[in-house]
């Protein structure tokens, strides 16, 4: 009889404990995730972010943190499934198989969704290939580029021996001098940062995601073929802060015009030097506007920003925050503004079987 009670006892203790945990679940930890379980359950649409070229998601921090504000009712997500590396040793298309994978992880019925891709410079062409490879499957309203090499990124191709050459010519080696005096490091500095830009490329200029991202690649020859036919709404947004003074903390008269000059060179590309010096210390103007090979198609808008760098470039932060373009003000009023229009429009919503994105997930 003793031992029937306690059992009886614990029975009952074990349930009002029960009870109270799975209380406590659904309301303290639900309420931590409470937004989040609202939108799933009311379907609302998803604004997906995606990273550049060996970059991390939290580069979109504040980007998404503005997002979220413009539009509460919207699911933001910084995708994270190709950080890094991976976007180095990767194709674009591998990129894009792996980013549509973690959409179905992470958002229940991604498909059926409005969505609004965002993408920084390789995100957005990883952006469009998964556009490209699933618009039967997803309803995506429309795509944002921030500082995207649509036609490529000549400094992918550049030589380091070269440029050594040119920063030993009297000219440039005075701007260089006297650049990394004004920024309080030695001589040297602003020579050795250049060089080591440009041997990380040359590292792994044989690497597939790298290979996709050189002007006339096989990968960026296809998207020339499908871009001026594309129907989906795209807006691209390019940066033309070229201004090395940008980086100094102290105003400067000086106009460091021969460094500026070389760098353009191999930023831009011989054929297109003397056409279009424009650039984000990056990628050419011409290329983030698609300017040679979207033309034509009127779903494809063009926004440029004079003062925006394509992000933390050149191993040195902007003096101003607001110059890389994940944080300029009127990037993001843009961004908000070509949002709202696309994400308003009819639904046009997807009826997708979990069998059919089975199939091709």
């Amino acid at each position: 009889m003793f031992y029937f009670n306690i059992v009886i006892y614990l029975t009952i203790f074990l349930s009002i404990t029960g009870f109270h945990c799975a209380r406590l679940s659904e309301g303290t930890l639900t309420d931590s995730n409470s937004n989040l379980n609202l939108k799933q359950d009311k379907g609302n649409p998803v604004i997906a972010l995606l990273h550049g070229l060996n970059s991390k998601s939290s580069c979109f921090n504040s980007l998404k943190e503005n997002l979220e504000q413009a539009f509460p009712d919207a699911l933001v997500v910084a995708l994270t499934s190709v950080e890094n590396h991976n976007t180095v040793v990767l194709s674009i298309k591998e990129q894009a198989n792996s980013t549509f994978k973690e959409l179905l992880e992470k958002i229940p019925d991604v498909c059926n969704r409005p969505i609004l891709l965002i993408g920084h410079s390789q995100g957005g062409l990883r952006a469009y290939k998964m556009y490209d490879a699933y618009n039967d499957l997803l309803n995506v309203k429309g795509i944002i580029t921030l500082a995207t090499p649509w036609e490529g990124a000549p400094v992918t191709n550049a030589d380091q021996a070269l440029l050594s050459e040119y920063c030993q010519t009297p000219f440039v080696w005075r701007d260089i001098q006297k650049f990394s005096m004004d920024y309080e490091k030695n001589i040297d500095f602003m020579n050795t940062t250049l060089q080591k830009i440009i041997k990380d490329y040359q590292k792994v200029s044989k690497c597939s995601g790298i290979i996709d991202l050189k002007p006339q690649s096989k990968f960026l020859c296809e998207v020339a073929e499908k871009l001026p036919k594309l129907l989906v709404p795209i807006l691209a947004i390019g940066g033309a802060q070229s201004d090395f003074r940008v980086f100094l903390s102290k105003k400067s008269n000086y106009d460091f015009k021969n460094l500026r000059n070389v760098w353009t060179m191999f930023i831009v590309g011989e054929p297109y030097n003397r056409a279009n010096k424009a650039h984000d210390m990056v990628v050419p103007l011409y290329s983030q506007h698609a300017d040679n090979i979207a033309r034509e198609n009127k779903n494809f808008e063009r926004f440029v920003v004079l003062d925006a760098l394509h992000d933390e470039v050149l191993l040195l932060p902007p003096e101003k925050k607001f110059h890389n373009i994940l944080e300029h003000p009127r990037a993001f009023e843009k961004i908000k503004e070509f949002a709202k229009r696309v994400l308003s429009q009819p639904s046009n919503q997807k009826t997708n079987t979990p069998q059919s994105i089975a199939e091709v997930a």
